[in-house]
């Protein structure tokens, strides 16, 4: 759901904008204009989290591209309504951006390609130089670039992506993640040198909130993990 449109002025559209904070001064010697958003396992919330911070970025004068680079479940069209004829795997067998891959959105300033066709190859594409040069193109009219990928320990798409990009964010839901898929997802970046700028809880219970859950913003795994550890011990002791 984007909440960010259809109610900017609830408590979970405050959180998005407080991670749009977040990444805003996540490097200031160099603004993140690359960033990407998986998650350790699926259902963990990744796409909600990337297409709603596209919004709220977009919201506060941004010119912002959602780039659907999940090729293999590609879910980013259905947030936005679009059709998906054409999209990622379109700009791979062309050398400019093709016309109609750009897909305009109800939000100013924010364009979507999604996946297009799913291709037979995606952790092959993911790794080449062509996206990179895709990237490069789009960032010549962008202010960033948001890309999703398929869950990391699914498949090698994000670890192969990574190390190009700017910086990632790693979407998790506690007490459904798997602490043991975290620590894994974790080792497998660090291993390939990505550039992992935080952590974000969705989906967290709170007591006298109309909504049932929140978002929470981490820097760093140790500060995720002791709050993790302490809520998924709470709850198997109920």
């Amino acid at each position: 759901m984007l909440v960010t449109i259809k109610e900017p002025r609830s408590l979970i559209a405050e959180t998005y904008r407080t991670l749009r904070t977040n990444v805003s001064y996540a490097s200031i010697d160099k603004p993140i204009r690359t960033l990407l958003i998986t998650s350790p396992e699926p259902g963990d919330g990744k796409t909600t989290t990337i297409c709603n911070l596209g919004v709220v970025l977009a919201q506060n004068g941004k010119k912002v591209v959602i780039a659907d680079c999940d090729l293999r479940r590609p879910r980013v069209h259905t947030y936005f309504g679009l059709p998906n004829r054409q999209g990622m795997s379109t700009l791979f067998a062309h050398n400019d951006i093709v016309p109609g891959v750009l897909k305009s959105t109800p939000v100013e300033g924010l364009t979507v390609i999604t996946s297009g066709s799913l291709p037979p190859n995606p952790s092959e594409l993911m790794g080449s130089q062509k996206i990179k040069t895709i990237f490069s193109t789009l960032l010549e009219t962008a202010d960033i670039i948001l890309i999703d990928t398929p869950p990391t320990l699914t498949v090698t798409d994000a670890a192969t992506l990574a190390p190009s990009l700017d910086g990632m964010i790693l979407v998790v839901r506690p007490g459904i993640t798997r602490t043991n898929a975290l620590k894994q997802t974790l080792e497998q970046l660090r291993q390939v040198n990505a550039r992992v700028l935080g952590i974000v809880l969705n989906d967290v219970p709170t007591k006298g909130n109309p909504y049932g859950y929140h978002y929470n913003y981490y820097h760093n795994y140790s500060a995720y993990k002791d709050y993790y550890e302490e809520k998924v011990v709470e709850k198997k002791g109920k």
